[in-house]
């Protein structure tokens, strides 16, 4: 027998929005114009599962969180 942990939210929730839809979805609703450092699946998860949380909400908090997430340095600019 073997022991399957239980589902997590973060895991449920990953699994409501794949990142393949995600993506078609970023694109189909013009989130993407063209192809840069910031990716729609990371920045979606940041938003929802880490931004929230947080007492301070800055956009430099965001853009840490986000250089974590997707394990990326990104200029200010970005």
């Amino acid at each position: 027998m073997v022991f399957q942990s239980p589902p997590t939210l973060e895991n449920t929730i990953r699994n409501i929005f794949p990142e393949m839809w995600l993506r078609k979805l970023a694109i189909k609703t013009c989130f993407i114009k063209r192809e840069r450092k910031i990716k729609p699946e990371v920045i979606f998860w940041v938003l929802t599962l880490g931004f929230c949380v947080h007492n301070q909400r800055t956009i430099a908090s965001l853009k840490r969180l986000y250089e974590i997430e997707a394990n990326i340095s990104i200029s200010d600019s970005s």
